[in-house]
């Protein structure tokens, strides 16, 4: 193969190649505690996703097989001589259960940090109890901007804008990715590269908490706000508990 591009980052990052699977031509190789990918040629929107990943290293490949570092005039280092495979069956796709359950955040450099930033938040992170009185006193006008979902604690989160006045932790949500209002992640990625370190699956969310716990909301377990619905889901609350 003629490689015209490559690509390094550290090993404890691979879960960040998951959407580059479906790229074909791209091999990948393990360099002692480094993931090496290699590729004749890129599309606009792949060198774009390579661009933002954090960590990486982007190299042009010259004839005689030296490494370009992007953005450089001098060549550093070569190519790695492999073996080489390719990325779709080196990386095995292993999606985690599709359910609610706190867990810990992927190994790896993203973090939540503080920020200034002001950003709109449409998330609210409250309580069963107090949501349903709110409920039982809305207009049905006012229901339909939301939808929610509920754990078997007694925990409920709201989505939508404006949010319900309640008490509770908001969420500033960015492709399917909340974080508390008032953070952000570090290094600043585009949310598709986090969507690919925690495995999303389409249509499934993440609420991230402070503290690098995070918590999977699949698409199913969003509900359309309503008086029944909320009271519904209340009881079986009530039951599970």
């Amino acid at each position: 193969m003629n490689a015209r591009f490559a690509l390094s980052l550290p090993l404890a990052d691979a879960a960040l190649l998951g959407p580059l699977r479906s790229w074909p031509a791209v091999e990948v190789c393990r360099v002692d505690n480094s993931i090496w990918l290699r590729a004749a040629s890129l599309q606009a929107e792949q060198w774009e996703y390579c661009r933002r990943l954090p960590g990486a290293d982007r190299y042009e490949v010259l004839e005689d097989g030296q490494l370009l570092p992007a953005g450089k005039l001098v060549p550093r280092g070569v190519l790695p001589a492999g073996p080489w495979e390719p990325l779709a069956a080196w990386l095995r796709v292993e999606l985690p259960p599709a359910d609610t359950s706190l867990a810990a955040a992927p190994q790896m450099a993203l973090k939540l940090v503080r920020s200034s930033e002001p950003r709109a938040t449409s998330w609210l992170l409250t309580d069963m109890d107090g949501w349903r009185r709110y409920v039982d006193m809305a207009p049905q006008t006012r229901l339909a901007r939301w939808t929610f979902a509920a754990d078997a604690l007694g925990a409920v989160i709201i989505r939508g804008t404006p949010l319900p006045p309640l008490r509770g932790t908001q969420y500033v949500e960015a492709n399917g990715i909340g974080v508390p209002a008032g953070w952000t992640w570090s290094p600043a990625v585009d949310a598709a590269v986090v969507r690919a370190a925690l495995r999303l699956e389409p249509g499934a969310c993440a609420l991230w908490q402070a503290d690098g716990a995070w918590q999977r909301i699949v698409a199913d377990d969003w509900v359309q706000a309503t008086r029944s619905a909320v009271r519904l889901t209340a009881e079986e609350q009530h039951h599970g508990s």
